[in-house]
């Protein structure tokens, strides 16, 4: 496919992505889930109070995990197109700074863009720390005894690993029918179709190389060369930043769909154990979050509660 040509191809997987999220879903069932490893079938708990206040850590903190990703990547990629514009307006412009500025931009919202997404990057980091003690702390740790309880929380990363696995075999079809990738013989051969993108993309790589435009350079920097090779930068910077820019809308549709799935899974869980205790009469507004980005929170300092499901969603 020429690259050229693909930019719209891309744009059309890009937005089309909100509709392939909305197909990721797999029917995992939260409250078979709970009255096989929560709640028996008459309503007592299987675990302790401290076992419950446990898994919906875990399950708030998966979640969390997901949503943070799905909000920070679409503000990163807004903030990277902002500073490439604001650098393209500095090599447009430093020849013949009578021309027209080719990206208007408002300073003060350049500036809460930029303070916007390091916050985000902040907390997606926290997020994601925090995170990975808490598992690795449940998981893998002294957390929890309860062999059967613990089979559960497996059995419930497996179900969020298939939801992955579904996403992906969803997200692949998809852009396989868009870039027309797929031939009868990859129908039979499926690593045919894999085999062949690696080679497109081996293709790019090989017929051009920035070496040997930087080389280019060197012997053209008479006056009239200079112009042109100055004109060659700004149109390459302007086609390898829409490469670039459609590379990363892709990546974050891919992973938008990962991470919408593995969303969706937590929040539907989170919510569920979360009123079932409700109903059950217990506190569990009282109940506190348990680790933070460093680590496992001493009881006596645990001070933020669990956040009550309604007050949570997945970003679009």
């Amino acid at each position: 496919m020429n690259l050229r040509l693909s930019f719209s191809v891309i744009c059309l997987v890009c937005t089309s992505s909100s509709q392939l999220c909305a197909q990721v879903q797999d029917g995992i069932n939260p409250q078979q889930w709970i009255k096989s490893y929560i709640y028996d079938n008459k309503g007592a708990l299987k675990i302790s109070k401290q076992e419950l206040q446990i898994v919906l850590n875990l399950l708030y903190f998966s979640f969390a995990r997901s949503s943070i990703t799905l909000d920070a990547q679409d503000d990163g990629l807004h903030a990277l197109a902002t500073s490439w514009q604001v650098f393209q307006n500095i090599i447009q412009l430093r020849r013949n700074p009578s021309k027209e500025i080719p990206y208007l931009i408002d300073g003060p919202t350049y500036t809460t863009d930029m303070k916007s997404l390091f916050d985000l990057q902040s907390k997606h980091y926290r997020i994601g720390q925090t995170y990975a003690i808490a598992l690795e702390a449940v998981a893998h740790g002294s957390l929890i005894n309860n062999e059967h309880l613990a089979k559960g929380i497996q059995a419930l990363r497996d179900d969020s690993r298939t939801s992955i696995v579904h996403a992906l075999s969803n997200v692949r079809e998809y852009l396989d029918a868009i870039f027309h990738m797929r031939s009868p013989e990859d129908e039979l051969n499926p690593e045919g179709s894999m085999e062949g993108n690696k080679s497109y993309v081996d293709t790019l790589t090989k017929n051009f190389s920035i070496g040997d435009y930087i080389w280019a350079l060197i012997p053209n920097l008479a006056l009239d060369s200079f112009v042109k090779t100055d004109n060659l930068t700004i149109t390459m910077s302007e086609e390898w930043w829409k490469a670039l820019h459609q590379l990363l809308n892709i990546s974050n549709m891919i992973w938008k769909s990962i991470e919408r799935a593995r969303a969706e899974l937590y929040l539907e869980h989170y919510k569920a154990v979360y009123l079932e205790a409700q109903s059950h009469h217990i506190d569990v507004e009282s109940m506190t979050i348990m680790f933070d980005e460093h680590g496992q929170i001493e009881t006596n300092t645990q001070h933020d509660l669990l956040p009550d499901p309604s007050t949570l969603h997945i970003p679009a």
